[in-house]
């Protein structure tokens, strides 16, 4: 396959979720301040949620300029990356309309942990490497982000239904992490 392709399809279905998102955004009904107000759950979990979505494009685009071609191993490891992250909106959606509730929180941070790990074995499918183990290397040991985000997103699984504020922290200060430069893996 060529990689022209499987960028325009990524580019694609990310394009999609974020228009999904940002069709959960309605207006107010009056032209208040205080109904405008009223909307701010949503607006914070389309911030949060566009964030990831930004930041897993621009680094796709990084990791996609690494692969010598595309193998059938990479282009399912990146359908099933997709796949994962085309339930952010759904999410989104219902950790906003709830008001961050607990299930909804945990469902969330859930969809962030199985998107990342999705991503990390796409990573280790494109990265060049003689063995898995050296992927696994590569990925883990040498780009310190994948062990954080995936430690702080198992913790964020753990205090969802407790602290769900805590899991939202946790969240933001991982996107924080992720949009600060990296040298590790360019």
């Amino acid at each position: 396959m060529d990689k022209g392709r499987l960028e325009a399809f990524s580019d694609g279905v990310l394009a999609i979720i974020i228009t999904i998102m940002v069709l959960e955004l309605k207006a107010p009904v009056s032209a208040s301040w205080q109904s405008l107000s009223k909307l701010w759950p949503t607006v914070l979990g389309y911030t949060l949620s566009y964030a990831y979505i930004a930041i897993y494009w621009s680094n796709h685009y990084k990791l996609i300029k690494q692969a010598k071609k595309i193998s059938w191993k990479i282009n399912w490891a990146n359908i099933s990356w997709l796949f994962f992250t085309s339930f952010i909106p759904f999410t989104t959606a219902w950790v906003t309309q709830t008001n961050f509730q607990p299930v909804p929180t945990l469902v969330y941070i859930f969809v962030f942990w199985i998107t990342a790990i999705a991503y990390h074995l796409l990573m280790m499918a494109i990265l060049p490497s003689k063995s898995l183990g050296e992927a696994f290397k590569m990925v883990f040991v040498k780009d310190k982000r994948a062990v954080w985000s995936l430690t702080f997103y198992t913790i964020g699984l753990f205090t969802a239904l407790y602290w769900p504020l805590v899991t939202y922290l946790i969240i933001a200060v991982i996107a924080v992490y992720w949009i600060w430069p990296s040298h590790e893996i360019n």
